[in-house]
């Protein structure tokens, strides 16, 4: 089973988990992987206003497993086992906890996943009531990104290793890039490569809004860094946790089982241009790669009636 959780707020940049139940020897093993979504407006009137955003691999880590080490206990998970919920936290308080729809929506061949908050006027209406702050979504921007163009990575990443999803911190984070180029990956699908000014995104920023510099409008959704040598891929402790009942006290086996797991082989989603001369140089040492919103724009208006 996955359950999908957003589990920080600030803005309209959400942190998002997403839990795996593997059950073994009687016990539940529950790892769980870690990103940022975001939100944006429909464009056409529908009984929806607002589209979550994320990258899949983020929401859906099961269809993903060859970015994640080939994972063969994520292959057996199938869609019918996802269910969402929306987390919004002031700080280190809770104040609002809204569901998604089980129904989730993915562009063919594009590293991006669409959900929705459940009974989404209702749910609003009540928070306007209570006085909780507004959802802001952010605004698409489809034109054309020129070469050296400025851009940023705007998301979450996770300040703490804490396993316990009831202790999840996170905060906000900026890396700065330029354009670099164009490449077609057959895990990532078309992508846009930026070279980084502030190092590479962390893994809890993957799914982040990628906007243009000077206006804030979203040009792409942040997916992965750029690897040049595949064999220094990091794992990735950070985006991984184990989740449980608030205060869980979890089992020192089940400890044990999920820090191996997330040892052996569990790598970061990244672009592997290691074996393109070009791509590198055009990068330089360290850059991010993100879905630009041209792969996407069209499709989010086509399901905005389903």
């Amino acid at each position: 089973k996955v359950t999908v959780s957003v589990l920080y707020w600030v803005m309209s940049v959400f942190g998002l988990s997403s839990y795996v139940l593997i059950t073994q020897k009687g016990r539940t093993f529950v790892p769980l992987t870690r990103g940022t979504g975001f939100a944006v407006s429909f464009a056409q009137t529908a009984f929806n206003t607002l589209h979550v955003l994320t990258a899949d691999h983020v929401a859906r880590p099961h269809r993903h497993s060859q970015k994640y080490g080939n994972q063969t206990e994520l292959g057996t998970v199938r869609d019918r086992h996802v269910s969402s919920k929306l987390h919004l936290f002031s700080g280190d308080r809770r104040f609002a906890v809204l569901p998604l729809e089980f129904r989730t929506f993915s562009p063919p061949q594009s590293d991006i996943c669409v959900l929705r908050i459940d009974r989404e006027k209702h749910i609003l209406g009540d928070m306007q009531q209570h006085g909780l702050p507004e959802l802001l979504p952010f605004e698409l921007d489809t034109d054309g990104l020129q070469k050296d163009e400025p851009l940023s990575v705007v998301g979450l990443h996770l300040n703490s290793e804490d396993t316990i999803e009831d202790k999840l911190h996170m905060e906000p984070r900026t890396v700065r890039g330029k354009l670099a180029a164009k490449y077609v990956s057959s895990d990532f699908g078309t992508i846009l490569l930026a070279s980084s000014e502030d190092g590479e995104i962390s893994p809890g920023m993957h799914g982040s809004p990628v906007v243009r510099a000077g206006t804030n409008k979203v040009v792409g959704i942040a997916v992965g860094n750029c690897l040049r040598d595949p064999h220094q891929q990091d794992p990735v402790p950070q985006a991984l946790g184990i989740a449980g009942p608030p205060n869980a006290q979890i089992p020192p086996e089940v400890r044990a089982l999920h820090d191996k797991w997330r040892r052996e082989n569990m790598r970061a989603p990244a672009v592997d241009i290691s074996t393109n001369e070009e791509l590198m140089n055009s990068v330089g040492s360290s850059g991010f790669a993100f879905v630009p919103t041209g792969e996407f724009a069209s499709y989010l208006r086509h399901i905005e009636t389903q």
